[in-house]
């Protein structure tokens, strides 16, 4: 009777390992394409606000020569575009919420965490540059350029999960 009491415990204890193993592995799934969907968006958005702010940064300095005020133009830059910098800001927030959840689950490899969570700091990076300006025109310019790139590299590694 005792064998029997331990086999069928062991029998139970596996089947809840499974059940287990199958939810972490469908949260995954289901967390993972939904962190490749927001990731998409967020670098979409962000790259097109980076890129309307580059060019309202250049033509300010174009158009007003010695009165160009690097802080006065960053202001009305910002204003200019305060509802895509929201929707930048909550976009990076759903990311870094997806990045946690996966980061938390036991299923995925460490490479998976690692790439997964790769992306989100070179979008967290690229999303900041754009809602937070700064510096010079040709730093930001230069900034740009580089986190877009990261960002693609990432984008790429997203599609070999």
């Amino acid at each position: 009777m005792e064998d029997y009491i331990d086999q069928h415990s062991q029998q139970t204890t596996q089947t809840g390992k499974t059940v287990t193993t199958n939810n972490g592995q469908t949260e995954y799934l289901e967390n993972k394409e939904e962190f490749i969907r927001t990731f998409t968006s967020l670098g979409i958005k962000t790259e097109d606000l980076s890129k309307a702010e580059g060019n309202e940064w250049r033509n300010a300095i174009r158009n007003e020569g010695e009165n160009f005020s690097a802080s006065a133009s960053v202001k009305k830059i910002e204003d200019n575009h305060r509802s895509e910098i929201i929707k930048v800001k909550e976009l990076s927030d759903q990311l870094h919420q997806l990045d946690q959840k996966i980061q938390q689950n036991n299923y995925p490899s460490k490479a998976d965490k690692e790439t997964i969570h790769e992306a989100y700091l070179n979008l967290k990076h690229f999303a900041t540059h754009a809602t937070d300006l700064g510096g010079s025109f040709e730093t930001y310019v230069q900034e740009h350029n580089d986190l877009d790139r990261k960002m693609g590299d990432s984008a790429e590694a997203l599609k070999d999960l």
